[in-house]
């Protein structure tokens, strides 16, 4: 019989859900997921788009080659759990400045986008108007970018959950205290030895009892509103600059829209009143029927950012421990990306033992 090889994932978010999803096509292993609360961290403030071009942004080439990889993998992920095609909506971008300075600064991300390679055009409401739809009359031209798409977390991690442990994967609801190079994962409940172990922590800053690590994360805040309106119809993704401000919103197609703008420099989890004012202004300003709309939740996380704004993948030198992190505002974009490059690392770290 062959020996089992028993792996650790820490962390229960999209990242770490869909490692173990791809950990599992390895032969004779054995996952162990730890996490207190799996799927409810930076995933549950997620709005789910994967939007390489609309996301794209000076000196980020090496994180857009990346995300270019992200729609085929997340369609071979839900080939898995045997999700309708459906669930990943390529519906597209379209991209709007709200007043003079931020049209030029949408021509800017426009020459951006060009530069790279990205997959964009002019569009004008006159030419397009299923695609301006319940945008504020002013608003007459912009970019539209085809091959950018979303997909829901809230509809995804369950399924995710129920494949993970109908395959035998252990989901233990508990913290972590302490990992060592060897492989020793302790909780409050004991500890055990994995022959390889995944920090998939995003942006929770580890203590000096877990492995020293070359990179580096920072918290990044990030706030979504989620929105119902008796306005139901299906259209592309919304990003727009006002007045300097990165805006979103995402049609789910069923009367939700789900809003969101660009992330802060913040570590807490609280949400300013003055911050939740902006957010709802912008959206009513850019999208007048949202003022009938009503407020069903709001959302906060913390994402992951590294030095570089790049996601990593370290192995800590001569270990055990590979650590997954930095992917920032691309977490459910990268999520099946990354879990190919972690399946990989472990390999190798499996094949030593």
């Amino acid at each position: 019989m062959d020996q089992v090889s028993k792996i650790a994932i820490v962390g229960g978010g999209i990242v770490g859900l869909v490692t173990a999803l791809e950990l599992l096509q390895l032969p004779d292993v054995e996952i162990t997921i730890f996490d207190p609360s799996p799927g409810k961290g930076a995933t549950y403030a997620a709005a789910g788009m994967i939007a390489p071009t609309a996301e794209m942004r000076p000196n980020e080439t090496d994180s857009y080659a990346l995300q270019l990889r992200a729609i085929p993998a997340w369609q071979e992920v839900l080939g898995i759990l045997q999700l309708p095609p459906i669930t990943l909506q390529q519906v597209g971008t379209l991209y709007v400045g709200w007043d003079a300075s931020d049209k030029r600064q949408l021509g800017q991300l426009g020459n951006v986008v060009r530069k790279q390679g990205g997959e964009s055009s002019h569009v004008d409401k006159a030419s397009h108007v299923d695609l301006f739809r319940g945008l504020h009359p002013n608003v007459s031209d912009g970019l539209f970018m085809p091959g950018d798409a979303w997909l829901e977390p809230d509809f995804v991690v369950p399924h995710l959950l129920e494949e993970l442990r109908g395959r035998g994967v252990r989901l233990l609801e508990m913290e972590v205290l302490e990992c060592t190079p060897n492989g020793v994962v302790r909780t409050g409940q004991g500890a055990e030895e994995f022959a390889a172990v995944v920090l998939a922590t995003g942006a929770a800053v580890l203590s000096d009892r877990f492995p020293a690590t070359h990179n580096t994360v920072r918290p990044i805040r990030g706030i979504t509103v989620f929105l119902e309106s008796t306005e139901i119809w299906s259209g592309p993704m919304i990003r727009a600059f006002i007045r300097g401000r990165d805006f979103y919103v995402v049609n789910r197609g069923n009367g939700t829209f789900v809003i969101g703008a660009s992330s802060e420099e913040k570590s807490t989890l609280g949400v300013e009143a003055g911050e939740l004012e902006r957010l709802l202004r912008d959206a009513i300003e850019l999208l007048p029927f949202l003022e009938t709309a009503s407020i069903t939740t709001f959302r906060r996380g913390l994402r992951p950012a590294s030095m570089t704004n790049d996601p990593f993948l370290e192995r800590i030198d001569g270990s055990k421990v590979a650590y997954s992190s930095g992917h920032f505002r691309h977490g459910v974009t990268l999520a099946p990306v990354t879990a190919k490059e972690t399946s990989h690392l472990v390999q190798g770290i499996l094949s030593e033992n």
